[in-house]
């Protein structure tokens, strides 16, 4: 009988770096090479969000009809400005439009290039729901009601988005930004732009951020094309 072959350090840590918190898709790592050297860079800056990501400050729940939310524990008083969250999943190369799930990414370079990526949030937040995924919090369109401010981060060879506090929160807060302003595309349209965007062969539908009631601006979302759904990643 042979023995079970005992995992390498090396491949142990090759795989718990996949994991956490970004993949690439297999043309990102035709130009990016492995994601490891962006997960070492964002876990080495922002150790507050790791331990798994298990969100030990809020929690994620799916309330049905209001939809899915990240809610600060009771018990918990957070300080303005600080990092909540992390806008991650597997990177892919191009620009994709906005959808429920899809973030474009600022240009950057490589090897004197000018890159054009997105991240696609979705396969990882099912995977791993957790508070610290910054895909689950919900859009608002009225500044007002937004709890968090994003950031872009550029301390490591791939823009990252975060997300913090925008101001002191109490317990049993709801986590949500107006995801208008991140990037220079916009994640919601207009109607004449929903319009224009369903006779170019794309899909829409309303905006949920009022929910259960309608948009206060009545505005519209991309429903992201198949690209991204066939998962070639890391994971």
């Amino acid at each position: 009988m042979i023995a079970p072959r005992t995992p390498t350090v090396a491949a142990a840590r090759m795989s718990s770096l996949r994991d956490f918190p970004f993949s690439f898709s297999a043309d990102a790592r035709d130009v990016l090479g492995s994601p490891d050297a962006l997960n070492l860079a964002v876990r080495a800056a922002f150790p507050e969000l790791g331990a798994g990501w298990a969100g030990t400050t809020a929690t994620y729940c799916d309330r049905g009809l209001t939809g899915r939310s990240v809610v600060t524990r009771a018990g918990t008083r957070i300080s303005a400005r600080s990092v909540l969250g992390l806008f991650a999943g597997t990177v892919f190369m191009g620009d994709e439009p906005r959808g429920f799930n899809t973030l474009p990414l600022p240009t950057f370079r490589v090897s004197g290039v000018d890159v054009r990526c997105f991240v696609d949030g979705s396969s990882r937040a099912a995977r791993c729901p957790s508070a610290a995924e910054a895909v689950l919090y919900r859009h608002v369109c009225d500044d007002s009601d937004a709890t968090l401010v994003g950031e872009w981060w550029f301390g490591g060879p791939v823009p990252c988005l975060l997300a913090r506090a925008a101001s002191d929160l109490p317990q049993r807060t709801a986590l949500q930004w107006n995801f208008d302003s991140h990037g220079a595309s916009r994640y919601t349209l207009s109607q004449p732009e929903a319009r224009l965007w369903r006779r170019a062969g794309h899909s829409t539908e309303r905006c949920r951020c009022g929910l259960p009631r309608d948009c206060p601006f009545g505005r519209f979302l991309r429903v992201a094309d198949v690209a991204g759904s066939s998962d070639d990643s890391d994971w």
